[in-house]
């Protein structure tokens, strides 16, 4: 909701910039509103952000979203699982110890190049 708010504030400058280009009297009203706007998209992306925030406890199936997309239900990620996965889940815990330690099979060859190109 935040950035619907900040692209209206950039066409309210637009609008604001020309009213004063003019002289207009509309160009208070177009400041007023440009201001609310401004105050509107702050207010937007603190709501996205406690959400965000919310959503982020351990165990939370939405631990990962962003304020970009709506949390996907229990049963939606349930799904995912057996239709993707294989019924299978892998814990987080797991996934960290195997990332900062991979097995000698698994990790890949360092390449030397022979000659740096410029």
């Amino acid at each position: 909701m935040g950035y619907l708010f900040l692209l209206l504030a950039s066409a309210l400058l637009g609008l604001f910039v020309v009213a004063l280009a003019y002289r207009s009297g509309w160009a208070a009203v177009a400041g007023v509103a440009l201001g609310g706007s401004l105050v509107a998209a702050v207010v937007g992306f603190r709501k996205g952000a406690v959400k965000l925030a919310q959503s982020r406890r351990e165990g939370d199936p939405r631990h990962n979203v962003s304020i970009f997309s709506e949390p996907l239900r229990q049963e939606e990620v349930d799904q995912y699982y057996v239709n993707y996965r294989g019924g299978q889940r892998r814990t987080q815990s797991a996934v960290a110890l195997r990332a900062s330690r991979p097995n000698e099979s698994e990790a890949p060859e360092a390449v030397v190049p022979s000659r740096l190109s410029a």
